[in-house]
């Protein structure tokens, strides 16, 4: 943590003030850059087009949910479900609970293949780690043999105030922990697992992609177990994965604008809520 302080401090005080150039990629690199790197072949101007489409859609959705809820103020509504948290010292537990119900549930509905050995160790984070928030630490994809993964979750400091442990745990609601943390760690952690022991060469290759695309379709996970049927009564769960779905398309229209149009950082951080880290050293999209 002092280390990543003193970082943190030369950046702002010593790097900061000698910066000159923009971090605008501009149109014409920022389309080269998808294009190159994803594949995505769409101008800017029809990806800002479809993620206003969807933010609206999911808006409505996310109203809808609320109503249906408790019939309140969407906004209030939201704020009342981040109330219901795992207490300090009860959130690696309460996750592990979680996993094993979404297992049960991957397993009779036939989701995806898992594999027979343990899939995932639900742990505190290490002392090292603690300034991320959860992180999923998979097996590399030229393990030998089968090797456990590791979902690692900070739990609230016990000595800390305990107004401090309230905001650190509603991060962890139930609502946005289901869909959102722990169904993506069982799909996507079992793609990377199920290859473990096999030396083929198109077993690392597709091992290695996995790795590559693990992050990203992990939230299409989170969507996919919704509508598979986990939990299909429970409106606070849907809630959960609408308000996360939110956040990633109003990243994902920031960043579009950031680098094409001429939005501020300062309008940017304003509009998009920052959550916590997530894999390994990675913020969500």
């Amino acid at each position: 943590m002092q280390a990543l302080g003193g970082y943190i401090e030369y950046l702002e005080h010593d790097v900061a003030p000698r910066a000159r150039a923009s971090f605008r990629l501009g149109r014409e690199r920022f389309e080269q850059k998808l294009r190159l790197d994803e594949g995505i072949t769409l101008d800017a101007d029809r990806l800002l087009a479809i993620a206003m489409r969807e933010l609206r859609a999911t808006q409505d959705e996310f109203k809808r949910a609320a109503q249906r809820l408790d019939g309140g103020d969407p906004v209030e509504a939201w704020r009342r479900a981040k109330l219901e948290h795992p207490q300090t010292g009860e959130l690696a537990e309460a996750a592990g609970r979680q996993l094993e119900d979404l297992t049960t549930f991957i397993d009779r509905h036939a989701v995806i293949s898992r594999p027979d050995s343990g899939l995932v160790n639900v742990a505190p984070t290490p002392e090292f780690y603690r300034w991320s928030f959860a992180s999923m630490w998979a097996p590399g994809p030229f393990e030998t043999k089968p090797t456990p993964a590791y979902y690692y979750l900070t739990d609230a400091d016990p000595s800390w105030p305990a107004e401090r442990q309230e905001e650190h745990l509603r991060h962890f609601n139930y609502p946005t922990s289901g869909p959102s943390r722990s169904t993506r760690s069982i799909p996507a952690t079992s793609f990377t697992t199920s290859t473990s022991g096999r030396s083929s060469r198109s077993a690392q290759i597709d091992h290695v992609l996995a790795c590559i695309f693990r992050g990203r379709w992990a939230h299409y996970c989170e969507q996919m177990m919704i509508e598979a049927g986990f939990r299909r009564q429970d409106e606070l769960l849907k809630l959960g994965q609408l308000a996360e779905a939110l956040i990633r398309l109003a990243r994902f229209i920031v960043s579009i604008r950031l680098h094409v149009e001429d939005m501020s950082v300062r309008a940017g951080h304003a509009g998009v809520p920052r959550r916590g880290v997530h894999g390994r050293g990675k913020r969500a999209p």
